[in-house]
């Protein structure tokens, strides 16, 4: 993968890729405790999560027309707004698998404002980082109550990280 990223710079998807590629490398390094990888990865999300983040402020909402699974689809251009804020969302998931609750609770926010529909696994982590980070039991019922869907029940949650068992719901 980082091949096809490194053979053209400027390539319509290389911002997707690249950030897909190094979220998944910063997580296997973290996991295989390869603290120098690790640290080169964490250096490449930070330099792409602020490209990213200007491609959110530069181009204008637009929804993919194309069918999914197609071959269009497949072949469609990832920069746009919509495609980053997924990108910050699992990017955001990534950060809390490896420890860094701040910054996923941060990059969870950013999606969110910018529009991304967060999955319900998406939520247990960022209701996991607040509480992880800040231990405020208010912030996280507030962010429950502001994210999830009509319906959802905390267990639901619970699934994905059983840390929320010490939130007071």
């Amino acid at each position: 993968m980082l091949g096809v990223i490194n053979e053209d710079e400027k390539w319509g998807n290389n911002i997707f890729a690249g950030l897909t590629y190094y979220t998944l490398l910063a997580e296997q390094a973290f996991n295989l405790n390869q603290t120098e990888i690790f640290k080169e990865a964490e250096k490449n999300i930070k330099n792409l999560t602020d490209r990213v983040k200007e491609v959110i402020q530069t181009v204008p909402d637009e929804k993919d027309k194309s069918m999914l699974g197609s071959w269009e689809s497949f072949n469609s251009s990832r920069l746009t707004k919509n495609s980053m804020t997924v990108l910050l969302h699992n990017g955001a998931c990534t950060f809390h698998k490896i420890g860094r609750y701040e910054e996923s609770a941060e990059t969870f926010q950013q999606a969110l404002q910018n529009g991304v529909n967060i999955t319900t696994y998406g939520l247990a982590l960022l209701l996991s980082s607040l509480w992880k980070a800040n231990k405020k039991n208010t912030e996280v019922l507030e962010a429950f109550a502001k994210y999830s869907p009509e319906g959802l029940s905390v267990n639901e949650l619970i699934k994905f990280d059983l840390d929320l068992t010490e939130i007071e719901w």
